[in-house]
């Protein structure tokens, strides 16, 4: 038997473009999602338990003579691209896929683990993990806490491959060996003129034989592909580096943001390239990469690398045993709190706890129990715990908010001083997203959907709704030509007062003067009789100056939109430039001066300011 590739008939099944559901999953940021599946799989695989993972992630060149199955790889290649004639997606593929396995030496990406037990199982053998990996699809192999289990996750490294092509080689712990190639293409005509499947294997192909089985006998292995001890290598081929000179710096900084709390504990190494990333350059990476505003790992970590450490230790109902990591910062920090498992891949960063000071947080959950349960909530990115995954979707629900209640008593805790800065807006929860919505709110997918990833910023509020009709106001004077000053000296508006309106009291706020910088309305005139009502109002940092704002009135106003920067002290800010705002559900810009909104209605606004510093906004509508 030769070892070369085989690609099943399709003998009447669905023709395979290129769109590959899976692979499609991984494109974009490939680097990431390599690091994040196959670690979590290596992790899973860890031996003994509790013992340390290495990763070892290299770029090679590999001679094409030493690549098995190579020539009629770049035949399949062709063939595609001939029966999917006039597609421009799989006419591009096909070129770059050729082009890149042409030359004398094809760039290989190794990614391999040790400390693991390798993989196990014969051809075929469905309970096994090489089977699971390598010669199925759509299949789990059952580990109750396992962080991957070889679902969707497998096929990241596709992603990562000109030629769609990934090899697996692993010695398990009782000495045994395997080694296969895996290619997913599309639907094309073998040598004989016959319609394909997509994907096809390489390895032993016996002539007549519709099968291609694994090499089981070292010898067998071609020498690039070898492992000298125990656990598993995949081997990208046609690997996608497009001639970058740093091609590690990608990975590691993903080794990094991902899997830091494991490296921090010292259960994780990374060996990538020629650089080593461990408990001991952590910190100078954590610092590396701090000058990048997307990189909020640095906080988090500051929660368990800190002098001042503190921890809180609970049993939380079906998670068991449970650690919480939390420290105080300055407005820098994201209020947010890293979630884990206990093989320390970071999850999400769950946000919108009652914190009015700064903080970042680490929480693990470390029973084996509490693992199983939750990676029941995880999809298959494993980025959330999302209670509609569970078969008992109201028990997931108190099991999370558990998880939130406990975070916000340890906050408490933390800043002792805040119990008596917070209170709600009566009746807010019935129009907006709360806890019970989104017991543990994430930024990774819902942020995104909801236009940014910094996280919601919601004004502290100290008042409930207030309805106050505002005293007429002088009017301004405009200078006069020639730049004479007004007689009252007021150009600029009285901005708004220091007093917090309170129910039982008869004083008013007065409105910022004129001039579209002051209190983010157009005007600031005050015309007799006008109305001012306060909106409930949600904040979300879309951008470095750009907010989405999520407002309703409980009655009918039609006038003046008025936004309002708000301190943590609760004082509102008066001086803020609105550059524009548009209405999220039209597109529509809107005129602030003529702002209308129903009783009852929510609207979802879309605000970008003149200040890049991460701010919270109130609205307010003056109307008759």
């Amino acid at each position: 038997m030769s070892l070369d590739l085989y690609v099943p008939l399709l003998s009447g099944g669905v023709e395979q473009g290129l769109n590959d559901a899976g692979i499609e999953t991984f494109e974009g940021e490939f680097q990431q999602h390599i690091v994040r599946e196959c670690t979590q799989n290596a992790l899973d695989a860890r031996f003994p338990a509790g013992g340390q993972v290495r990763i070892e992630i290299r770029l090679r060149q590999i001679p094409a003579t030493a690549i098995p199955g190579l020539t009629a790889l770049r035949a399949a290649i062709q063939s595609s691209r001939e029966y999917w004639q006039g597609d421009d997606k799989t006419e591009t593929f096909c070129a770059k896929a050729l082009s890149w396995t042409e030359g004398a030496e094809l760039a290989v990406l190794e990614f391999a683990d040790y400390g693991t037990k390798g993989l196990d199982g014969e051809d075929g053998d469905r309970t096994g993990s090489w089977f699971g990996l390598v010669q199925s699809g759509g299949v789990s192999i059952n580990q109750d806490d396992a962080g991957g289990a070889f679902g969707i996750g497998k096929k990241a490294p596709f992603a990562g491959s000109f030629a769609r092509t990934v090899f697996y080689s692993t010695q398990n712990r009782g000495g045994g060996r395997a080694f296969q190639g895996v290619t997913t293409l599309t639907t094309h005509l073998d040598t004989a003129g016959h319609k394909t499947q997509a994907a096809g294997f390489i390895g032993h192909v016996e002539s007549g034989v519709a099968i291609c089985k694994s090499v089981r006998d070292p010898q067998q292995i071609p020498v690039p592909f070898r492992r000298s001890e125990p656990g598993t290598s995949i081997f990208i081929i046609a690997y996608r580096h497009l001639g970058r000179e740093d091609w590690a710096d990608a990975y590691i900084r993903e080794a990094v943001e991902n899997f830091w709390p494991a490296i921090h504990r010292g259960s994780l190494v990374f060996q990538i390239g020629d650089r080593r990333v461990d408990t001991a350059t952590l910190p100078a990476l954590m610092a590396r990469f701090s000058g990048d505003p997307d990189f909020a790992s640095r906080f988090y970590y500051r929660a368990v690398a800190n002098q001042n450490l503190r921890e809180w230790q609970a049993t939380l109902p079906r998670l068991g045993s449970c650690r919480l990591y939390l420290v105080s910062g300055d407005t820098t920090y994201p209020k947010k709190v890293c979630m884990t498992r206990q093989i320390g891949m970071v999850i999400y960063a769950a946000q919108r706890f009652r914190s009015y000071r700064p903080f970042a947080g680490l929480f693990i959950c470390d029973s084996y129990e509490g693992n199983a349960y939750l990676r029941q909530l995880e999809p298959p990115r494993h980025n959330e715990w999302n209670a509609s995954r569970a078969d008992d979707v109201p028990e997931a629900k108190r099991v999370l908010q558990n998880v939130r209640d406990w975070i916000n008593q340890c906050l408490r805790e933390l800043n002792p001083d805040e119990d008596a800065r917070e209170s709600d807006v009566p009746e807010l929860n019935r129009y907006l997203p709360d806890e019970e919505d989104e017991p543990l709110a994430d930024d990774s997918e819902t942020a995104r959907e909801r236009g940014g990833e910094d996280g919601i910023v919601t004004a502290p509020v100290s008042q409930p709704l207030i309805i106050q009709e505002v005293p007429p106001r002088p009017p301004v004077h405009q200078p006069a030509p020639g730049g004479a000053a007004p007689e009252d000296g007021n150009e600029e508006g009285d901005g708004v007062g220091d007093v917090t309106p309170d129910p039982g009291d008869n004083q008013t706020e007065t409105p910022g003067g004129q001039g579209d910088t002051t209190g983010g309305g157009a005007t600031g005139e005050i015309q007799p009789h006008e109305v001012k009502i306060l909106l409930q109002t949600r904040s979300v940092r879309s951008g470095t100056d750009t907010y989405e704002l999520i407002v309703r009135s409980t009655v009918v106003c039609a006038g003046r939109l008025n936004i309002v920067s708000v301190g943590e002290d609760n004082k509102e800010e008066p001086d803020l430039r609105i550059i524009r705002a548009l209405d999220m559900d039209t597109g529509n810009q809107i005129d602030l001066d003529a702002f209308a909104i129903a009783e009852g209605q929510t609207m979802r606004l879309r605000v970008a300011i003149e200040s890049t510093v991460p701010i919270s906004l109130r609205a307010y509508c003056y109307g008759n």
